[in-house]
């Protein structure tokens, strides 16, 4: 269920003609001339059609577009162009238009004091089943942030807003940037919170048509000019994605439909997508996901989008357009099929804690996509700007690379950058070809002012699925002979064991040395030890591997039960030894290529190297 602020819903393809409730529509507040949240009403009422615009977007079921006239257009096939993305949730709607001019109960209730209807809206919307709820409206305030932004993150901090009872955080606001771009620090009240997603607008692509006074090519790679841009006062980047909009067909008010354009269309198509993530979440996963974890999700599926040309997290992209499809290929599965996402829900008290898991990824021609939120304490005094400030760290498997959250060109992170983002609670990396192997994903608390913090991380691309069937790898595939072996395994069968036996045994030495493994994170079921190199003469149980150059390195342990029928399955993984330099031989300087102080050196190797003249 989803709940809606907006002008009227009033669509046969909101089952309108079945009162109220009906299967599209679960409860309809007739808020605007009353500014009483009880003011239920048994019937849709007619008015300004944006509210039938943006909720059609979600949720309408298309009977107007019935086919063959046998007044079933809610079947998957018939009307599937005018359902609406997320078709099957209900709407929780207030209407708040007046006389009919949308939106009026916003300035007209309560004084003018709208954060009286968001906080009446949330906790009747919340008390009856609504995690999500979608806001295709603002003020203009030029990216500052006000008493409606910090309603917002008031109520996404603690749903009940009871600090006696710990943290409850599993809703999310979406809420549209505005339409006042291309300009910088245009973005919209509320949309300057923290915890909401907010939304601008791409180009839908249907017709390649531009808006006034933007350029071709207008299509799903290009933000609409008139989508809101950040920074935020407080340097936060903005709109975190940007929704299909310009060729949207949606319900207008009473019957038909209307082209439905803006942020207010683009704001609506995200959240119908944040509305599937939850459900995939809670009827295929199993799990209630917080908050943090349905957008981190959803941001982290976010397509670049080539125009305007920025870094991520960009000002007017966020993280791009959302395409469900490279967190998981297959949403009738909790697993997926190949293109996975593993995650992690975690909580700081202090400054200075850390938090790991790794994955292991089985493909490189796939980018590897993470991504780290958390709802963050209000800050209205602050001017909206970060009460708790954390970080995120990704590791490649040499245990060398690494990259750091926000730290981007265009739309790949930079490697072993050396500054943290300290203004956004949202926080990614994206790898273009990220090499196969285990990856460390590391979340810090740089400060916690106010505490508990909780926040989930989310990794998304080729991903090995952590099951019964387990593995055994090594961290290299080639090794020098005094380095040492990392050796991990990773097994659902053997969570909470806290330590797992592994054999390793050489060309060289072929009598095997045992290491013990320790389990790390703890009850994480991934065992992770070393074992050093030495060309010394093998001396069995002495803690070293001993090996000569050109060696075949084997690391073996037995899956007692590979969940496939299996029993005492010997699983491996090798490795060779590389202990001599390269062979330099035919080194020349051509008399041609003397220019002044410089010269052109060649040599040839033996062998593949990296090398200095």
């Amino acid at each position: 269920m989803v709940g809606i602020i907006d002008s009227t819903f009033n669509s046969l393809d909101f089952d309108c003609d079945q009162g109220i409730p009906n299967c599209t529509i679960m409860k309809y507040i007739n808020y605007g001339p009353t500014c009483n949240i009880s003011s239920t009403v048994s019937n849709c009422i007619s008015g300004n059609s944006h509210g039938s615009g943006s909720a059609g977007v979600i949720l309408g079921n298309g009977d107007q577009s019935d086919t063959n006239g046998d007044g079933d257009g809610q079947t998957p096939i018939e009307g599937c162009s005018n359902k609406g993305m997320a078709f099957g949730a209900r709407l929780w709607g207030l209407k708040c238009d007046n006389s009919p001019y949308d939106l009026a109960c916003l300035n007209d209730c309560h004084a003018g004091d709208s954060t009286v209807t968001l906080s009446n809206f949330f906790q009747a919307s919340f008390a009856e089943g609504s995690r999500l709820s979608n806001h295709s409206y603002g003020a203009r305030v030029s990216g500052f942030y006000d008493s409606n932004a910090e309603i917002v993150d008031i109520w996404a901090y603690d749903n009940d807003n009871n600090s006696s009872n710990g943290l409850i955080q599993n809703y999310l606001w979406f809420f549209a940037s505005g339409n006042d771009g291309p300009y910088e620090n245009s973005i919209g009240t509320p949309a300057t919170a923290k915890n909401d997603v907010t939304g601008g607008a791409f180009y839908n692509g249907v017709d390649g048509s531009c808006w006034t006074g933007d350029s071709s090519p207008c299509d799903e790679n290009k933000l609409v000019i008139y989508s809101s841009r950040g920074p935020t006062d407080d340097g936060r980047y903005g709109p975190e994605l940007a929704g299909a909009s310009q060729n949207v067909t949606s319900p207008q008010d009473g019957t038909g439909y209307q082209e439905f354009n803006g942020t207010s269309c683009g704001t609506p198509s995200i959240t119908a997508q944040g509305i599937l993530i939850r459900d995939w979440l809670e009827n295929v996963v199993g799990i209630n996901p917080s908050a943090s974890l349905v957008k981190a999700i959803l941001l982290n599926s976010g397509v670049y989008l080539t125009s305007p040309s920025e870094n991520l997290p960009g000002t007017g992209q966020g993280w791009g357009r959302p395409v469900l499809s490279n967190i998981c290929d297959n949403f009738s599965s909790a697993q997926c099929n190949q293109v996975r996402s593993l995650w992690k829900d975690g909580s700081f008290t202090s400054s200075g804690q850390s938090s790991e898991m790794d994955i292991y990824l089985t493909d490189s021609s796939t980018p590897l996509r993470c991504l780290l939120t958390w709802m963050d304490p209000p800050n209205l005094a602050g001017g909206g700007a970060l009460v708790n400030n954390l970080n995120l760290k990704i590791t490649a498997p040499n245990g060398t690379t690494y990259y750091l959250g926000n730290d981007f060109t265009s739309q790949w992170s930079n490697s072993n950058g050396t500054n943290y983002d300290s203004l956004n609670n949202s926080e990614g990396v994206r790898v273009q070809n990220p090499a196969t192997g285990y990856w460390n994903i590391k979340v810090l608390s740089q400060n916690i002012a106010q505490s508990p913090q909780p926040w989930a991380v989310v990794c998304s691309g080729k991903i090995a699925d952590q099951s019964s069937d387990g593995i055994v790898k090594l961290d290299k595939d080639v090794y020098n002979c005094n380095w040492i072996l990392n050796i991990t395994v990773s097994d659902t069968d053997l969570i909470g064991n806290g330590t797992q036996n592994v054999t390793v045994w050489s060309s060289y030495e072929s009598i095997p040395e045992t290491v013990t493994l320790t389990e790390n994170p703890s009850g994480s079921g991934i065992f992770k030890g070393t074992l050093p190199l030495t060309s010394n003469a093998p001396s069995n149980g002495d803690g070293y591997l001993s090996v000569q150059h050109d060696n075949t390195i084997t690391v073996q342990y037995i899956d007692l039960n590979d969940g496939k029928g299996g029993l005492n399955v010997q699983k491996t993984d090798i490795a060779t030894t590389d202990c001599q330099g390269p062979i330099i031989t035919n080194v020349q300087v051509p008399n041609s290529t003397l220019r002044g102080e410089s010269a052109i050196v060649s040599y040839s190797t033996d062998e593949i190297s990296n090398s200095k003249v």
